[in-house]
């Protein structure tokens, strides 16, 4: 198998900790790619990166300040 997704850093982390996955440090090497530099995201484990993140859903709330200062509501913090 050349690719492989996991949705959760746990079972990805798992399977580096269980010796399943081969190291990607040389190929982005040889590619002159920093993951660091490129991805928001570090997907490292113990100080080697055995996987490139495929995506990142950013969570965030959206708030009307007038609607809540019409109904004389605080803005929430938590």
């Amino acid at each position: 198998m050349d690719v492989i997704m996991y949705s959760a850093a746990p079972d990805y982390a798992q399977r580096v900790g269980a010796g399943m996955l081969e190291p990607l440090d040389e190929y982005l090497k040889m590619d002159g790619l920093d993951p660091k530099a490129e991805f928001k995201i570090d997907t490292s484990v113990n100080g080697k990166y055995y996987a490139l993140p495929g995506k990142m859903i950013e969570w965030l709330v959206l708030l009307n300040k007038d609607k809540l200062d019409q109904a004389k509501l605080p803005v929430p913090t938590d």
